[in-house]
């Protein structure tokens, strides 16, 4: 499963760099990743000193990271669309099951070509 969205997040910014003109919009990306991973990694860090136990937490410093970078990537993504100045990804609550209205994470959505 973890795979699966790593995939789809990968494929999602190869898609970005092709439809950047010029290295700053890659330039501005890999930033926006590598802010977030640093970010998220320092927030893992935090928990670790914060926790009772910082030997049996030592994962929550990947974990900050990983998410930090989803973070990134999110963010370089709507920045690149900002600059562009279009409307073309816009995220909204992903609900499995009506009836119970618990948000089960977060859609993305990205139109990459109209006709």
């Amino acid at each position: 499963m973890k795979n699966k969205t790593l995939v789809k997040i990968t494929v999602a910014g190869i898609l970005t760099f092709s439809s950047v003109s010029g290295a700053d919009g890659i330039k501005s990306f890999l930033l926006d990743c590598a802010y977030g991973t640093a970010i998220g990694a320092l927030f893992g860090v935090a928990t670790v000193a914060l926790s009772d136990k910082p030997s049996e937490n030592g994962m929550n410093i990947a974990r900050g990271a990983s998410l930090g970078l989803y973070a990134g990537i999110g963010f370089g993504i709507y920045e690149i669309n900002q600059s562009r100045n279009t409307q073309n990804v816009w995220f909204e609550p992903f609900i499995q099951k009506q009836e119970q209205h618990r948000i089960e994470g977060v859609k993305a959505n990205w139109i990459i070509s109209q006709f």
